[in-house]
This record gives C-alpha cells, sequence and structure tokens, in this order.
C-alpha cells in the first residue's frame, strides 16, 4: 500500500511540476521575513507571524504531497488547517500588536489549562511525569502565563477581552466579512473539506462482480490533483501576503501581485476545460 502511494506521488510528479516553482516564490519571499530581526513590539508580531506562515508552507507541503499519493480527500482535510492558519495571519495584519498578544496569550493559557487537567487526573505519587518534576512544571506555564498576561497589561489591553476576541476565531464569519481578492478560490478549499466531510465516498468505492461493494483504502488518482493543488497554493500566497504585511515586510505587496499571477495562470492552467453547450 504505502509503495503504492509512492509510486502514484512519481506518476503525479508531470501535473505539478510548475506548482513547484509558485511554491518556491513563496518560499523566497518567506525567507525574507523569516530573516528580518525586529525589535520591541513588532517583535512580538514577527513570531506569531513567523510561526503561522511556517505551519502554511508545511501544511501545503503535506497536502499537496497527500493529494499527490492519492489521497486527495486527506489532503483537503489539511487544506481547512491551512485555511485555520490564513485566518490567524489575516486577523495579524489586521491588528498586528494587539492579536498578536492576544493569540500568545491564547496559547499560554491553553497549554497551562491543559497540563492542569492533565495533573488533576492523577492522586500523589500515581502521576507518571514524576510529581515534583511537574509541580515545578506547571509552576513555569503558570509564570509565563502571568508574564504574558503583565505584557498586555502594560500595552493597554484587557487580558481576558483579547483571549475572548482571539482565543477562537470563527473561519465563516471573516470571510464572510472580507472582500478581497481570491477568496473564491478559498472557499473552493472549504467546499473540498465540506465534500468530505459529507462522507462523499463515490470515488473510493466501487462494485465487484457479484455486486458487492468494495471499499478503496488504496490510492486513487483523479483528475482534481492539478486543481485542488493549485487551490491550495493559492491559499498559501495568501499567508505570505498577510504575512508580511503584519511585519511591515518592504514591498510585500509587489511580492504578492508577482505571486498571484503566478498561481492564478497556474489556475487557468490546470482548470477543467467546460463542455461545449
Amino acid at each position: 500500500m504505502l509503495e503504492a502511494a509512492i509510486d502514484a506521488i512519481h506518476d503525479s510528479e508531470p501535473q505539478l511540476r510548475a506548482h513547484w516553482v509558485v511554491f518556491d516564490s513563496c518560499k523566497e519571499t518567506a525567507d525574507g521575513i523569516f530573516a528580518m530581526a525586529p525589535t520591541g513590539d513588532q517583535a512580538i508580531t514577527w513570531l506569531v507571524a513567523s510561526n503561522f506562515l511556517t505551519a502554511s508552507f508545511r501544511l501545503a507541503i503535506s497536502s499537496i504531497l497527500l493529494k499527490a499519493s492519492g489521497y486527495l480527500d486527506q489532503g483537503a482535510i489539511l487544506d481547512r488547517s491551512l485555511m485555520d492558519a490564513h485566518l490567524h495571519l489575516l486577523v495579524l495584519a489586521r491588528a498586528p500588536i494587539e492579536a498578536g498578544l492576544g493569540f500568545l496569550l491564547h496559547v499560554a493559557d491553553r497549554e497551562t489549562a491543559g497540563r492542569e487537567s492533565l495533573a488533576a487526573q492523577f492522586d500523589v505519587g500515581e502521576n507518571p511525569f514524576g510529581d515534583e518534576k511537574y509541580r515545578q512544571f506547571l509552576d513555569h506555564l503558570r509564570d509565563q502565563r502571568g508574564w504574558y498576561e503583565d505584557l498586555v497589561r502594560s500595552r493597554g489591553f484587557d487580558p481576558a477581552k483579547l483571549k475572548k476576541k482571539y482565543g477562537k476565531l470563527k473561519q465563516h464569519g471573516l470571510i464572510s466579512k472580507e472582500a478581497a481578492p481570491g477568496f473564491c478560490a478559498i472557499g473552493d478549499v472549504l467546499a473540498d473539506v465540506a465534500h468530505v466531510r459529507g462522507v462523499q465516498l463515490e470515488p473510493y468505492t466501487g462494485m465487484d462482480e457479484s455486486g458487492r461493494i468494495m471499499w478503496r483504502i488504496d490510492p486513487v488518482l483523479t483528475a482534481n490533483i492539478a486543481v485542488s493543488s493549485a487551490q491550495t497554493l493559492n491559499v498559501l500566497t495568501f499567508c505570505v501576503l498577510h504575512a508580511g504585511r503584519s511585519v511591515g515586510f518592504q514591498g510585500i505587496e509587489e511580492k504578492s501581485g508577482h505571486l498571484q499571477d503566478l498561481v492564478q495562470r497556474l489556475l487557468r492552467v490546470t482548470a477543467p476545460p467546460v463542455a461545449s453547450p
């Protein structure tokens, strides 16, 4: 099965050669953002933006490779996580300091709460991590959360309000309010995810000679690989754009325009032909 998936990647490679040109251009701009050395509050924004941008690239690569290996449906699920990263970067670009502090505080709060919940499941002497070491670790997380809360207050913000505002972003609400070009293709990615969640199994089932249903867990190559992968890259270009905007990366608008030209040409080339009426 694994060998079949690897073979499928090799078979899909000719369809995806042009995609890697777009990816390399995205990476070149991202490398410039990563190489920045901001100070003060901008360093907070840069840290958060770099975190989400790194996640975006790793998700995009994984999604495209899954699709190329014959698991288009699973790649679409990763696209949902890519959308999450994109929307966080979109919000960060709109409010670099406030959102950056809000995201950091949310992560610290969630990490501390999760570890506290885990510790509460064990009685004294039963903690597999070692009681004293784990208490010290929890104290460190609480101190870290307190440091972030103090930092937020020092910038004139209320920690509770920031956690409420940036703790959990709602995708569809943000998309409905956003009029930026390119969101149609981003909506297409969400449609792919909804398609998967709706348990559309037609490409992954069949009938044998006796009429019994055959369930396919082997790779299934479809004509949508190039199109779906191009849509994934389209979202990645917007991740790069919003990350660059949030940290004031020089020339980001021009570079983003170039990336969009590349991906739009790719979308036109990979789009299936329209049937004549």
